[in-house]
């Protein structure tokens, strides 16, 4: 009987050690393993019934095509980028709604500031006769080579939400500013010059999430169009305050030219009226004598003919008033002007809005094209205006907006990481019992000596 027992025993210790801990696990540790299947059953069911996530990813367009670009030393080609130029429709959940884009778009060419001092060059207004710049190209080309409409949209509408996100986390050009990109309608080779292709459109990089495609492009136009707000922003503060300070500075300068030029008008008077009392001591008319030297306003006359002298005087006289009449102009156009400018300074400083801004705009040029009159300081001032609006509006009105693809990113990924989870859970669970029941089997091998 004793012999059978021990005989047990021994078949007993030499089952398998594997099947062993797996008895174990089944006997002492069902509950653990339950708790997981039911763990994992219950993430499966919530996971299941999460909605989508779906990410829109694309350009959204900042400002209209030109047929200009910055200069070649500020700006260095950097990538291409093939991005769809409609929304897909069946990723519109089968609403029918389409993206409004540019069909023919083959790619994206990314141009990249190469430096931050390179690419923060100045715009000057070349002509200092005129009056109101209407080629405001150069301010948008600067404020995109700055970025300071960047640091504007941080501080103000990058704190704003969509759906739980920031817009400046959907806005890749925050952390890596890539502003300027080239759309090129036939562009053949991808990596020929920027200066072959057609049009140029400025904007940047979005990436945004949402429970659907249309909350995922609203968050990506959101983003876009507040940063966009910000742009024509800092475009038009820099053009009311460029404006402003060009026509106080050059108000100064007419003013000093203007008393310059009434001193010479004044010294030329008065030279002429010495030289009228000279000529009534001449002899009479048809003869020719020479006179001795009389003292004038500018230093002594020399000897020669007074009529001569007097009739260069004569034109002198003339150039200097038409010059005076020229200033007197240009004095009351930069007054005009800066009637209407000055005001729009001191809004720039109050307001944060690009659009408010750019209404205010077209509110005062409207009003001064009502009220001003006729005359040629006026109506200057009312066609420069006129101009520089119509390129505002045309820059930032009536553009494409967002341009990209949607990527679905469904629950099963993150099922699969959470079933794979726990299964590695469990074979880490077997190998611990294995690895228990093991030395549990040594230890009673070596008390029994066998």
């Amino acid at each position: 009987m004793q012999c059978a027992d021990a005989d047990h025993n021994n078949d007993s210790e030499e089952k398998p050690i594997l099947f062993e801990a797996m008895y174990i696990i089944w006997r002492q540790k069902i509950f653990i393993a339950c708790g997981l299947a039911v763990f994992m059953a219950l993430v499966y069911a919530v996971l299941s019934m999460a909605p989508r996530t779906v990410t829109a990813k694309g350009f959204y367009q900042l400002s209209r095509q030109v047929k200009d670009f910055a200069p070649e030393s500020a700006y260095r080609e950097n990538k291409i980028v093939n991005l769809q130029a409609v929304l897909p429709d069946k990723a519109r959940e089968g609403n029918g709604q389409e993206s409004g884009g540019m069909q023919n778009v083959q790619g994206v060419t990314i141009f990249q500031p190469v430096d931050r001092k390179v690419a923060n060059f100045s715009w000057e207004q070349s002509d200092t006769e005129f009056f109101i710049t209407y080629d405001v190209y150069g301010f948008l080309i600067r404020s995109m080579a700055n970025a300071s409409f960047i640091e504007r949209f941080l501080a103000h509408d990058g704190k704003k939400t969509v759906d739980g996100k920031t817009l400046a986390s959907v806005v890749s050009a925050v952390k890596n500013f890539k502003p300027v990109y080239a759309y090129s309608e036939d562009r053949k080779i991808p990596n020929q010059s920027y200066r072959d292709a057609v049009n140029y459109v400025m904007g940047v990089e979005i990436a945004a999430s949402g429970i659907s495609p249309d909350t995922a492009v609203a968050a990506a136009e959101n983003a876009g169009r507040f940063l966009r707000d910000r742009l024509l922003y800092d475009c038009l503060n820099t053009y009311f305050d460029s404006e402003y300070r060009l026509l106080k500075t050059r108000s100064f300068d007419l003013e000093n030219q203007s008393l310059d030029l009434g001193r010479k008008i004044a010294l030329l008077e008065r030279e002429r009226s010495e030289l009228a009392v000279l000529s009534a001591k001449l002899p009479q008319a048809g003869k020719t004598e020479s006179i001795p030297p009389v003292n004038v306003s500018e230093g002594k006359l020399a000897y020669g003919n007074v009529a001569a002298r007097t009739m260069a005087l004569e034109t002198s006289l003339m150039e200097a008033r038409q010059k005076a009449d020229s200033l007197a102009h240009e004095r009351k156009v930069a007054a005009v002007a800066l009637s209407v400018f000055e005001p729009l300074k001191f809004l720039s400083d109050k307001t944060d809005s690009g659009e408010e801004l750019q209404e205010a705009f077209r509110n005062a040029a409207d009003e001064f094209a009502a009220k001003a009159d006729n005359d040629s300081a006026a109506v200057h001032v009312r066609n420069r205006l006129a101009m520089a609006g119509r390129n505002f509006d045309y820059y930032f009105s009536d553009i494409v907006g967002f341009n990209g693809s949607l990527v679905a990113e469904g629950p099963s990924s993150r099922i699969g990481i959470v079933a794979a989870a726990g299964f590695a859970g469990f074979v880490v669970l077997l190998i611990v019992a294995y690895l228990r029941e093991s030395f549990a089997t040594y230890m009673r091998r070596r008390r029994t000596g066998s």
